[in-house]
């Protein structure tokens, strides 16, 4: 898990994407390794790999996130398996969030992405009439790439008592 996630992270980094050559082996070898050990084993498997891409693939629906991020997190479902696939995707929507603010208020956007999210969270609440437009302009994107890594380091850590 955390050797595909470090290429992804790498490959992320460099280009912004997260190529198939590196998300699709890792889906199909989850549970093909895991078959080896039980049939049973290997359908938990292949149930991580769907329950663990599930919110990235809904959120990918949405436009908040790439293709490639999902591939990757339903990859280290099956091969992390249900638990611990959903802690890595856990993990790293915190460090996201972490890594998000930093970049933010490093580059001076952090007062823009604030106001942004509070549009974004009272919207719903208010009158139409009252509703505040989001100015696409002032969206800003962050590459996950590291910040799975970060998730996955945290997960494998915490669920082998490394940490």
């Amino acid at each position: 898990m955390l050797a595909i996630a470090a290429i992804a992270a790498i490959t992320d980094t460099r280009s912004g994407l997260i190529p198939n050559w590196i998300t699709l082996p890792a889906i199909a070898i989850g549970p093909i390794y895991y078959l080896f050990l039980s049939p049973n084993a290997a359908l938990q498997s292949a149930l991580a790999v769907v329950v663990v891409g599930l919110v990235p693939y809904l959120m990918f629906r949405s436009g908040s996130m790439g293709g490639g991020d999902v591939k990757l997190f339903a990859a280290l479902g099956g091969l992390g398996g249900l638990t611990l696939g959903l802690e890595s995707l856990l993990y790293c929507m915190m460090a996201a969030m972490v890594v998000a603010l930093i970049t933010m208020a490093f580059h001076g956007h952090l007062k823009v992405v604030l106001t942004n999210v509070w549009k974004i969270l009272s919207n719903p609440f208010l009158p139409k009439d009252r509703r505040k437009a989001l100015d696409r302009s002032e969206m800003h994107q962050l590459r996950l790439g590291v910040s799975i890594l970060i998730g996955t380091a945290i997960a494998l850590g915490y669920h082998y008592a490394i940490i």
